[in-house]
């Protein structure tokens, strides 16, 4: 039954979930044989006509207007229709009203199925019966009339009606039937006629409001569960009249009252009684009593029914009268009367052992059921049975050793004993029953004996810790869901014996890489392998003759599955989602491919259908964006023939190979083609003076410019078609056509020389081609071909797009359509002519530096340059801060070398920002193989500039902030990769990266999170890497998220751990997809999930473990770690709640701290209530807390403004099992005020059953205005329903009746009151599009003076007013704005956005009109507090206020007149990411100087020291002095304010007896007392070793490698570690040595090379030799150096040339690419052709895979479906089965 719940449900979800892809729906059409129906654009959908309506089947065939179901929102059924058909309205979620006539007499099974918008319904006299779930799932449904004329009421009707609060059953009805009422959690009362004679099974099952029912005296039969868990049922009245039943103080009773049939569970009674009067127990008869905690048994019962006792979760004892003669108790156990038989252990007994007593044979059905405190239970050797369910629930139970004596096993034995690890069975059992170990989390491994036949039903269902099973050979059958969410499973093997695999047999493996499935195997079940998302590959059987319906799904790394021919059909869903799936070949012997079969294949790039098949159903491929080739086994005709179902265009759309034998694999013949049936190249034949040469084999060499002419002649087979082109060519921009095969040309002046040359036949009808290398070669002349004249080699050239980059749109995390980074316009460039074969660049440099005598560097040596560039790059900085190192770098230069000239880059940040800006980097470029070659480079750049977006991003609710330079500056690094000599463009990888910071407990930050508090935790690092066409962004850390709600955790989330990729170009596994972009969860879906009518757990409590103390009133003792500080921090609190985030308020010269408390008397849904504490000022201390009110209720959300409290005031009492809008409706709004001493009595502003939430006061001139919010369906995150603002107000004597400001508003996710301009106003946020997702639709509304203005209108985030000073504050984009109320005079607190500010600060003002801000900010993996402070008529930058180290939340604080503050805060304590402890802190700041010095450096080439001065303290600093001990100083005389940081240098004046030593660079404030001075200085090593590394050179047959490496700086170095690398300085190593080198000392090292291991992407490979030395060193920029050797042939290993493209009969464009293998071995590989646009888009790709042979090339066509156009790249890629390159990319620019 579990499965079929789950698969109906997965099947709606797929069915609702799939109406957005529908591209044209139909809007009419026919519904019966005389019924027609239309549907309009206001979503009425009418039927006419007469007579029956069609029936359908969600399973099967889909209503007419099932894709335009969404958009229905009215359906009126015209009067000559006679019936409404099954699932006719299944899934019309936004059906709110349907009209039916007189004439319909039957409303069909699930017709109006999850109609979920659906409020009321009139259902006509002419209608006699309901049917089958007629109206499931109707969730909004709060009335429905019957009328008389119904008859049945069926299985199902209202079977979850959650809002369905009365209804009454008409005196015609006779029969209620099976979960008719199920789920109706809103469900009263009900009327039952004296009509009704039977109610079916679960019928009113959890009614959990259903507090009374009367059986009338027609009910001759109540199934035994009808009532089942109605937990409010008070009483259960039979009437009088009643034949069949009778009742007793409200339990229900057979007429003679011999039999309990069923316990009023709702009763509340702790102990029963069972009268004399019984004989039996009835099936059922206490299920779910939760109150009961005794029952006593007379001696009169002789039967106990099933499950009697079952779910009595607070059951201690079960009493048998001891003259019973069939049952006996002992312990509170019960037993039969010889004790033979253990029927039911008391669930809530507190013994955490039981030994069985031997006198035992068999454990009853559902014996231990439910016994959570149970971790060990004995079964004696006595016993032979376990009934079913026994052990079920026992969630403590560790283990289990089954003893021989047992030879069954009971189905669901051992069910959800979620702690169980490990359990032996003996070989007396044959059979495992169905559910047996269902829920065992924790089991590990379980051993099956060979006497076990069969495993049932869900036998091992969701054991997600078990890894492995053996399954031996006597089991013959594996039951439906016997394995399935065994998440850890990672392989099996089915034995011979098994025949058949049951339904979701291994459902949702996630972990199972690999199954073997037996020749004995006929059939595989429904959902066998459902989600098994690591399965790679998969063999079926020949025996196997029918795959069931999602049997494959969601197989997503399944790349290869094999179909034998003895399947038949591949059913519906059999392979959804296997987005691995790149080709499948279907059998002849299939005739149909089922709805959804292959849909979301999306790499699915070619599939093979035989002419066997005669229908492809609806949706078969779906979303199957890569397909582009079908190879059909049939004729076009024949194709034409088959029914294709709609959404089927990515199928229709492909490319079809008609009479095809299959899916091509390698090179197909002599065409030397992955395409199927393109060309053939016969012959290749040269003339020259006579002589003919078959170029395909024989050598032909010519000398480059020679004037020789030869004949060509070319020989193609074009397979019967006459239309096809030949070109030789050397790619696309060397290419001559060859007309009809002949052509007469010089190949020395129309061919290059050095490239290899190809002959490429094009069938231009179908765009194939075939390519193949020929031995036609043009020699270069001897020297340099590109030699830069002397003395006008400045360049310009355009970085562009290769740096620059824009995030898609789409992309919504975290920096959705946002131009990140850096467009760079031009850069100057130098040239330095080394020799014939060596040239050196350099950027940024201006021309005026090259001699023009000698073309080389004067005034500087560019090798000197290249290493200071190279130590600059060396230093490992993150990205955001090479702005600063590459300006000290520039200024350096310029120290060093006088003369040297630079030019200025333009440097552009975003579309509206730009400026000059250095720039620095080095190329070098040799001369090999006839062309020139980049060899290695580096570049980096910096600009002064505020980056526009700097600011917060929310990763689910854990508001983040991102940092890529501040106000310092931005900038970019990066390792050059390749120039390109034509048009000279070069490439850059490089990376930036941002800090963002995710505050552990994060709590209040962002949306409706302000109101209902949330805490995220974890420590993320987000990176960005850039490449040509790649942009990659990229996590580490780990982040979670939980989301509270009125004290219940309602929503949580691990989205991050490790490291994680969040976008990627092209990469779909990405948490952002390059295309069509989605996150894995989005926000709004996360509150979509919370479901308001559902039960969640409370907070954790844990924390209450230990005792909580209150410090605040002893002796206060300042924890500042420190001698020198202006600051005082204090405990107030040990261990308190971690949400009791104090406010503080200054009130007539006291200090008030109101808290939210954990009072350890409540239960935990009603722990919290508000105390308050009194500062005092003398002994400042803070009063032991006091209750507000202590009204046994829970208390949330105040707010303690102008000496009035206002909260969130539960009216009762809660319960644990209470849904969250039953606590939202006892949501009251309660008001006190401060009377000096304390809290007067409070006054209750609301009174009524619906949600009062989010409270505000402001006090003005005798009057009180409270403001609340409220919503209509009491949905505390207000999104369901809409909601309104309220208000109240107090005149001095009595508070107003409340009023409706403003009302018909989407979630308010801010709301706040107070004055500004000397008038009273209220602030509120709405989110516009009712989407949690989107932030930046949020604006800021301001309500005064019954009117209604609009404060801000933009496109960021605007949130939190807070009104102070008489203005008004808010959050805006990452700043601080404030302003009057009309918004007129709008300022910010910060120049620009400032890092790691949220929208969760308060405000303060004191009497001389100066203000302070404080937030809380992340920075590594510690949360404080910050502030700014505004004095004099100036904003301070942002200054730390609290070191603690931990988790500061929370922060509330007070301005004194003085300038001191006083600042409350939570102080949590983490471990795991997780808050375990919190302490309530406070801390007083007085204002005080503090000067800061970080990022010392020294720079030992110009002998000048580096550093980064902060102002910490709170008061601007006016000069200041920098120093190196005992050699120089100098002062700076412009002023820091207060948070502020600047850029200091200094120069060392080197002594002459220079050595390594340890100087102290310092700065300080003259004349001023300053607090702190221990940050004031850093040490810093000179004088240190150098190590070199020269004359790189390689041995005449290219075996050995040498270097020298050598030691040119002031010390020695110890253990130098010298490294031969492969291809780059950090490429991998081959070789490594390691030795000290003293002071001026070298050392030649020696390596031997094996070129045969080695990888060759071109003729030659850089090998580079480095040194790496753990000691501090003068630069690391001189550590390394290359040589270049010859690959073995002459040649790179693999290559890749794209020689043409062009668009085929059908419009689309081939890519013509060719593909070498110059290897002795066969590769197989992947072909990847791609066009990207100017601006570096994507925008179209597709793939084709091939095996190469050895020393052969192969012709590569791809299809792809786009425009090429004018300024567009095309390019083709050769990697390897692992996706790692084997060649260099090839490229054309178009």
């Amino acid at each position: 039954m579990k499965k079929k719940v789950v698969s109906l449900t997965l099947v709606l979800c797929m069915l609702l979930s799939f109406m957005p892809i529908i591209a044209s729906a139909a809007t009419s059409g026919t519904c019966g044989s005389n019924l027609t129906w239309t549907l309009d654009d206001n979503g009425t959908l009418t039927i006419s006509g007469t007579g029956e309506m069609d029936n359908w089947d969600i399973y099967d065939t889909l209503t007419p207007w099932y894709s335009n179901c969404d958009s229905i929102k009215n359906v009126i059924i015209e009067n000559s229709v006679t019936s409404i058909g099954e699932d006719a309205f299944s899934g019309c979620r936004s059906l709110t009203s349907i009209t039916i006539p007189n004439s319909v007499t039957s409303i069909g099974d699930s017709t109006f199925f999850y109609c979920s918008s659906l409020t009321s319904i009139t259902i006509p006299n002419s209608v006699t019966s309901i049917g089958y779930g007629a109206f499931e799932g109707c969730i909004s449904l709060t009335s429905i009339t019957i009328p008389n004329s119904v008859t049945s009421i069926g299985d199902n009707a209202f079977l979850k009606c959650r809002s369905l609060a009365s209804i009454t059953i008409p005196n015609s009805v006779t029969s209620i039937g099976e979960d008719a009422f199920s789920g109706c959690r809103s469900l009263t009362s009900i009327t039952i006629p004296n009509s009704v004679t039977s109610i079916g099974d679960n019928a009113f099952l959890e009614c959990r409001s259903l507090a009374s029912i009367t059986i009338p005296k027609g009910v001759t039969s109540i199934s035994p569960g009808a009532f089942r868990y109605c937990s409010s049922l008070e009483n259960i009245k039979a009437d009088e009249k009643n034949r069949y039943y009778s009742s007793i103080d409200g339990n229900l009773y057979n007429r003679d009252k011999t039999e309990l049939v069923k316990y009023a569970i709702g009763k509340g009674d702790k102990t029963f009684n069972i009268p004399n009067s019984v004989t039996s127990i009835g099936y059922g008869a206490f299920e779910g009593c939760s109150s009961l905690t005794s029952i006593t048994i007379p001696n009169s019962v002789t039967s106990i029914g099933y499950g009697a006792f079952d779910d009595c979760r607070s059951l201690e004892n079960i009493s048998v009268d001891k003259n019973n003669q069939q049952y006996s108790s002992e312990d509170g156990i019960l037993f039969n009367k010889a004790k033979s038989i253990l029927i039911r252990y008391a669930i809530n007994k507190s013994d955490t052992q039981y030994i069985m007593p031997n006198s035992v044979t068999s454990i009853d059905d559902g014996a231990f059921g439910g016994c959570s405190s149970l971790i060990n239970i004995t079964i004696s050797n006595s016993v032979i049975n376990i009934g079913s369910m026994a052990f079920d629930g026992c969630s403590s139970l560790i283990s289990m050793i089954i003893p021989d004596s047992i030879t069954s096993i009971g189905d669901w034995a051992f069910g959800d004993c979620s702690s169980l690890t490990s359990v032996t069975i003996p070989n007396s059992v044959t059979s495992i029953g169905d559910g047996t170990f269902d829920g065992c989390s924790s089991l590990t491994s379980i051993t099956i004996p060979n006497s076990v036949t069969s495993i049932g039903e869900d036998a091992f269902d969701d054991c997600s810790s078990l890894t492995s099973i053996i399954i031996p050979n006597s089991v013959t059958s594996i039951g439906d869901g016997a394995f399935d969410g065994c998440s850890s499973l990672i392989s099996m093997i089915i034995p011979d014996s098994v025949t058949s695999i049951g339904d979701w047999a291994f459902g949702g493996c996630s972990s199972l890489t690999s199954v073997t499935i037996p020749n004995s195997v006929t059939s595989i079940g429904k959902f066998a392998f459902w989600h098994c998302s690591s399965l790679t590959s998969i063999t079926i059987p020949n025996s196997v003759t029918s795959i069931g319906y999602g049997a494959f799904e969601g197989c997503s790394s399944l790349t290869s599955i094999t179909i034998p021919n003895s399947v038949t059909s591949i059913g519906d869903w059999a392979f959804e989602g296997c987005s691995s799936l790149t080709s499948i070949t279907i059998p002849n012997s299939v005739t149909s491919i089922g709805i959804w079969a292959f849909k979301s294949c999306s790499s699915l790039t070619s599939i093979a259908i035989p002419n066997s098949i005669t229908s492809i159903c609806y949706c078969a491929f779906s979303y199957c964006s890569s397909l582009t080739d079908v190879y059909y086994g049939g004729s076009e005709e024949r194709w034409n023939s088959i029914n294709i179902s709609v959404n089927n265009y990515y199928l229709t759309d492909a490319t079809i190979h008609y009479n095809s034998s299959g899916i091509p694999t390698g090179t197909k013949g002599n065409t030397n083609s992955t395409s199927d049936g393109a060309p053939i190249i016969k012959s290749v034949y040269v003339k020259d003076s006579g002589n003919n040469y078959n170029i395909m084999n024989t050598a032909v060499n010519m000398q480059e410019d020679s004037t020789v002419s030869v004949d060509l002649s070319v020989d193609v087979d074009w397979n019967g078609n006459e239309n096809g082109k030949i070109y030789i060519t050397q790619g696309t921009k060397t290419s001559i056509e060859v007309p009809n095969g002949k052509l007469t040309f010089k190949p020395g002046e129309e061919l290059s020389a050095g490239k290899t040359v190809y002959i490429l036949a094009i069938d231009e009808a179908n765009g194939k081609s075939t390519s193949t290398q020929v031995k036609l070669k043009v020699n270069a002349k001897n020297g340099a071909e590109w030699n830069p004249s002397t003395g006008t080699n400045n360049f310009n050239f355009k970085l562009g797009q290769n740096v620059g980059f824009t995030i898609p749109d789409s992309v919504v995390f975290p920096f959705g359509g946002m131009e990140i980074g850096f467009g760079l316009d031009f850069i100057p460039i130098t040239f330095e002519y080394e020799n014939e074969n060596k040239i050196n660049i350099a950027f940024g440099i201006d021309s005026s530096n090259i001699d023009k005598t000698t073309g080389r560097f004067k005034d500087f040596s560019f090798a000197d340059y290249k290493s200071t560039l190279k130590k600059n790059m060396k230093k490992g900085r993150d990205g955001y801060t090479v702005a600063k190192s590459n300006e000290k770098l520039v200024n350096g230069l310029k120290k060093k070398y006088p003369n040297m000239k630079f030019d200025k880059v333009k440097f552009s940040v975003s579309k509206d920002m730009g400026w000059d800006a250095d720039v620095t980097g080095y190329a070098e470029m040799s001369y090999f193989d006839g062309g020139w070659h980049f060899n290695e480079g580096f570049l980096a750049f910096n600009a002064e500039f505020s980056y526009e977006y700097q600011g917060q991003v929310f990763i689910w609710v854990v508001p983040c902030y991102y940092e890529f330079g501040g106000k310092v500056g931005g900038g970019i690094e990066g390792t050059l990769k390749d120039i390109q000599i034509d048009g000279f463009k070069p490439t850059l990888e490089g990376y930036i990266s941002g800090k963002v910071g995710a505050s552990i407990g994060g709590g209040i930050g962002v949306a409706k999170v302000c109101t209902v508090g949330a805490s995220g935790s974890g420590s993320l690092n987000i990176k960005y890497a850039l490449h040509r066409d790649y942009v990659k962004s990229w996590g580490e850390g780990d982040a979670n998220i939980n989301v509270k709600v009125v004290g219940k955790t309602v929503a949580e989330k691990n989205f991050a751990h490790g490291e994680f990729t969040i976008y990627e170009t092209g990469n779909k596994n990405a948490l952002i997809k390059d295309k069509n972009a989605i996150t894995l969860q989005s926000e709004d879906e996360m509150y979509d999930s919370i479901d308001i009518d559902s039960i969640y757990p409370n907070e954790s409590r844990a924390y209450a473990e230990n005792s909580t103390e209150w410090l605040g009133d002893k002796p206060q003792i300042n924890l500042m770690d420190v001698d020198y500080t202006n600051k005082e921090l204090n405990k107030v609190a040990d261990n308190i709640y971690t949400e009791c985030a104090p406010q503080i308020c200054e009130i007539d010269g006291k200090k008030v701290m109101v808290i939210q408390w954990d009072n350890s008397n409540r239960a935990d849904v009603d722990r919290t209530m508000l105390v308050y504490s009194v500062y005092d000022d003398e002994k400042g201390t803070w009063s032991a807390p006091k209750a507000v009110d202590d009204d046994g209720t829970a208390d949330f959300y105040p707010c303690f403004k102008d000496g009035y409290l206002v909260w969130q005031n539960e009216k009762s009492t809660l319960t644990d099992d209470m849904t969250l809008t039953e606590i939202d409706q006892k949501a009251e709004i309660c008001v006190a005020k401060w009377n000096g001493n304390g809290f007067d009595a409070p006054t209750a502003i609301t009174d009524n059953n619906t949600l009062d939430t989010q409270p505000s006061v402001t006090a003005e001139s005798g009057t009180v205005h409270v403001v609340w919010t409220t919503n209509t369906k009491d949905d505390i995150m207000g999104i369901s329903g809409t909601n309104a603002i309220m208000q109240s107000d107090f005149d001095g004597t009595s508070w107003s009746k409340p009023t409706t400001v403003k009302s018909g508003l989407n979630a308010i996710t801010n709301i706040s009151t107070g004055i500004a301009d000397g008038t009273f106003g209220i602030a509120y946020v709405a989110d516009d599009d009712n989407d949690f997702a989107t932030i930046n639709d949020r604006d800021i509304k301001i309500i005064a003076n019954g009117k209604e203005e609009q404060l801000t209108d933009n496109d960021v985030l605007d949130s939190n007013p807070v009104f102070a000073n008489d203005m008004i504050y808010y959050y805006s984009g990452g700043n601080i704005a404030y302003s009057d109320l009309h918004g007129t005079n709008v300022k910010t607190v910060f120049d620009e956005p400032k890092a790691g500010l949220t929208d969760s600060f308060v405000v303060d003002s004191n009497k001389k009109g100066d203000t302070a801000i404080w937030w809380t900010k992340t920075l590594d993996n510690s949360t404080e507090v910050y502030s700014s402070l505004y004095k004099d008529g100036e904003w301070s930058d942002e200054i730390q206020v609290t070191s603690v180290g931990n988790i500061a939340k929370y922060p509330s604080g007070i301005l004194n007149d003085d300038g001191t503050m006083l600042v409350a805060f939570n102080n949590g304590i983490a471990e795991n990411n997780q808050i375990v402890k919190t302490d309530l802190y406070t801390i007083s700041v007085m204002p005080s100087y503090d000067i800061a010095l970080s990022d010392a450096e020294f720079d030992e080439d110009n002998m000048t020291a580096y550093a980064t001065v902060t102002n910490k303290g709170e008061l601007p600093i006016e000069s200041y002095k920098v120093a190196i001990s005992g050699n120089n100083e100098k002062t700076v005389s412009e002023p820091l304010k207060a948070g502020e940081s600047a850029e200091i240098e200094i120069e060392y004046k080197k002594p002459s007896d220079f050595s390594k030593r340890n100087v102290e660079l310092s700065v300080s404030i003259e004349n001023v007392d300053e607090y702190n001075l221990t940050n004031n200085s850093a040490t810093l090593s000179i004088g240190n070793a150098d190590i070199t590394v020269e004359n790189v050179a390689v041995n005449e047959d290219e075996t050995i490698v040498s270097a020298n490496v050598s030691n040119i700086g002031y010390a020695d170095a110890k253990n130098v570690k010298v490294q031969l690398r492969d291809g780059s300085a950090d490429g991998s190593v081959i070789e490594e040595k390691s030795f000290d080198i003293a002071v001026g000392a070298s050392k030649n090292v020696q390596f031997n090379i094996d070129k045969s291991s080695m990888k060759f992407f071109d003729a030659q490979k850089q090998l580079y030799v480095t040194a790496e030395y753990d000691g501090d060193e003068i630069s690391k920029g001189n550590n390394d150096g290359y040589v270049f050797i010859s690959s073995g042939s002459g040649v790179a290993d693999y290559e890749t040339e794209i020689l043409n493209y062009n668009k085929n009969s059908e419009g689309k464009y081939v890519i013509n690419s060719v593909a070498r293998n110059n290897t002795d071995k066969t590769v197989s590989c992947v072909l990847y052709s791609a066009v990207y646009s100017s601006d570096g888009t994507l925008k179209s790709c597709g793939t084709v895979k091939a095996d190469i042979k050895a020393n052969t090339d192969t012709g590569v066509d791809i299809t792809l479906p786009c425009e090429i156009e004018t300024g567009d790249t095309i390019k083709t890629f050769m990697w390897d089965k692992n996706m790692l390159p084997l060649a260099k990319n090839a490229e054309v620019d178009i």
